[in-house]
């Protein structure tokens, strides 16, 4: 008998198998590595979305603190903001507020004006308009912290201009 009239054998060579294999693998890897860069991309994410959020608070109060009156604004540095019984709230020069892994400080002073009465870095000190900035900072990865910061300005538009 010769071989030609053997019948073929039907199924995958070794090669074909270990080639697969190998495709899988490469694959898989690739796969992998853009899932765990979407999870870290996601939670990095949601730790700046909660401390936008927390700065925006801060301003919110700062705010809140205005419409009890110009005069509760006090100059603060690194300061938190605390309740004050049941319907107010106000600033104090302890350590800025903790929230998990957030820390929050405000900061108010008198905001500076040039010669021809703009806000400027450096001039005269304008009181009655104050800069308030609310700065949070946190630690997503160890030694790697960062920074998210809001500032505005606050007027006594209610006295009058001499």
């Amino acid at each position: 008998m010769s071989m030609s009239c053997m019948p073929k054998k039907s199924g995958f060579s070794i090669v074909e198998v270990v080639l697969a294999g190998a495709v899988f693998i490469v694959f898989a890897t690739a796969l992998s590595g853009i899932l765990l860069q979407s999870l870290e991309s996601g939670r990095r994410n949601a730790e700046l979305t909660a401390a936008i959020t927390y700065a925006e608070e801060g301003m919110e109060l700062a705010r809140a603190i205005h419409q009890q009156g110009f005069a509760s604004l006090q100059t603060v540095h690194d300061g938190r903001i605390e309740r004050n019984g049941s319907d107010g709230w106000d600033f104090t020069d302890d350590e800025g507020d903790q929230f998990n892994q957030y820390e929050r400080r405000m900061t108010i002073e008198y905001a500076r004006r040039d010669n021809n009465g703009m806000i400027a870095d450096d001039g005269t000190e304008d009181t009655r308009t104050l800069k308030v900035t609310s700065i949070v900072r946190w630690e997503p990865t160890p030694g790697q912290p960062e920074t998210v910061e809001f500032s505005e300005y606050i007027t006594f538009w209610e006295e009058p201009i001499l």
